[in-house]
């Protein structure tokens, strides 16, 4: 192959491999964005604020299409990187109050659920625990000055303390 026929194959991918170090390489020319999670081999979620608000978006690393999968009126702080199926956890505070929220996102349907519904309180996202229903996180909800570890039933919301906490450490 010529040197110029092999610089040209060079810049069209056309190998899987090829396909997905192009998306992910135009990752990093979104807007201004934040860490990504590859939900699987051909789905990104990343949070950009392409939309002038921090919000989750989902890139298909096969054909490109980008979906803005949130449509807050708040931004959004973080992207949990851990799952439960296709559902991954995002933080996000009522009215720039920095309570910050636990919402839950199907990463295919884009359905999103604040699981904590108390914003005079702050929560931290900690993890899943097995089997998927329950989340655990720190939060200030019984003492602003203390943050207790917490188990949240993913479905109803439902709070439970595991451990009471007397410093003021998340």
């Amino acid at each position: 192959i010529s040197g110029w026929a092999q610089s040209e194959r060079e810049k069209m991918p056309d190998r899987r491999e090829d396909k997905e170090m192009h998306a992910i390489a135009e990752y990093f020319t979104i807007h201004i964005s934040h860490h990504g999670v590859l939900v699987d081999a051909q789905t990104l979620l990343y949070i950009s604020d392409e939309s002038g608000l921090n919000q989750v978006y989902r890139k298909d690393l096969n054909t490109g299409e980008t979906v803005r999968l949130t449509h807050l009126e708040n931004r959004i702080w973080q992207l949990s990187t851990v799952f439960s199926g296709r559902t991954v956890f995002f933080l996000s505070d009522v009215g720039g109050n920095e309570q910050t929220q636990i919402f839950s996102l199907d990463a295919d349907t884009g359905e999103c659920r604040n699981i904590t519904q108390n914003p005079s309180a702050r929560f931290v996202f900690g993890g899943v625990l097995p089997g998927g229903k329950a989340i655990v996180a720190s939060s200030n909800a019984r003492s602003a000055a203390n943050y207790d570890l917490v188990k949240i039933d993913i479905e109803s919301g439902q709070s439970e303390i595991l451990l009471q906490n007397t410093d003021n450490l998340p």
